[in-house]
């Protein structure tokens, strides 16, 4: 075991041991400005999300889709009873003809009474309250319209229907529940734009000003990390003062291979990267370290083999890692931590 830092080193082989053995490639620890990132847990979100709710009152007769169904735009999602909905438009319906008989009546009645006038048969009078009787009359008829388009518009909300093209998230119902106005049905999205939200701290949040370049990553089963571009970076000029934390949203295009796309969902858990003014640091490939538990360390070459050299790790800065403690700026190190410590193995 090594026993610290600045404690003695170990051989990575014992005196007297063959000196065949593999070849090791070496690598320099280097000293100097090099760009820095830092990385935070987010979770994904569509830009463009949609809740669907009921604007009338009943029971929810058919559901036409799941969750992750794909839509087009008008498509029937859900039928609410419409029986209600259909004996209000059978009465407006009757309140229009109704509407339209008198008006009728009130035409003749109006021509009837101008006629006599003009044969001096009845007074102005007559004639004024049958024109009045007429415009009463046409009123009548024109509400009479209205409301039958409004029990149109009413039946209309019997049916949900998809706003546009997208991808049902949720439905929150199932067959025979009773919708009313307001109560949350189906949610949906579209997918050609998500975003991904990062609270960050607040002392922070200052140093994504600017328009920093970030990455969106995405980690999957085989261990490979899916690393997408981002389009725009907003940060929310809004602390919360409990968390104080930052909203940070990181919009990015998803890919459009079926397989690919299915990976990334609102509600998924991903990290977000963003680069930041360039630091000076002492640095190392990050596959030279060897990582065995709490020990952290890596084979230094001497000039005639690897010593085992315990070291303290800083930030990753894309594919090296900062080196804190343990080594000196221009010190060669093995590239291959596991094949320089086989016996016998020596510098390419």
């Amino acid at each position: 075991m090594v026993a610290g830092l600045n404690g003695p080193t170990m051989a990575a082989v014992d005196d007297g041991a063959p000196s065949a053995g593999p070849t090791v490639p070496l690598v320099e620890a280097v000293s100097g400005p090099v760009g820095a990132s830092v990385e935070w847990d987010a979770v994904l979100q569509a830009v463009r999300a949609t809740v669907i709710s009921a604007q009338t009152t009943g029971r929810v007769t058919r559901r036409l889709v799941q969750a992750g169904d794909t839509i087009r735009a008008g498509q029937r999602l859900a039928e609410i009873d419409d029986r209600e909905s259909n004996l209000a438009i059978a009465r407006a319906e009757a309140q229009v003809a109704s509407a339209q008989a008198n008006l009728s009546n009130a035409t003749a009645a109006v021509e009837r009474a101008r006629n006599l006038r003009r044969q001096g048969f009845v007074s102005q009078a007559s004639v004024d309250t049958a024109a009045a009787q007429y415009d009463a009359a046409a009123a009548a008829r024109r509400e009479a319209d209205s409301g039958l388009r409004q029990a149109k518009v009413a039946g209309g909300f019997t049916d949900l229907v998809a706003p546009y093209d997208g991808v049902v998230t949720a439905v929150r119902f199932e067959v025979g529940d009773l919708a009313s106005p307001g109560r949350p049905m189906i949610e949906v999205h579209a997918p050609g734009q998500l975003r991904a939200v990062a609270f960050v701290p607040t002392t922070r949040a200052g140093t994504l000003g600017g328009a920093p370049k970030a990455r969106v990553m995405l980690d999957d089963p085989g261990g490979q990390a899916k690393v997408l571009a981002a389009s725009a970076v907003t940060v929310i000029q809004t602390a919360d003062a409990q968390s104080g934390t930052t909203e940070v949203r990181v919009d990015f295009s998803p890919p459009t291979a079926k397989n690919d796309a299915a990976a990334w969902t609102p509600g998924r858990h991903v990290r977000v990267a963003f680069d930041v003014a360039a630091i000076d640091a002492l640095t190392v490939p990050d596959n030279a370290v060897l990582r065995r538990g709490e020990l952290q360390a890596v084979y230094v070459w001497n000039g005639e083999r690897f010593v085992l050299r315990a070291v303290r790790l800083g930030r990753r800065l894309g594919d090296r890692v900062e080196i804190l403690a343990g080594l000196k700026p221009g010190e060669r190190i093995a590239a291959d931590p596991v094949r320089a410590g086989l016996v016998g193995a020596r510098a390419a």
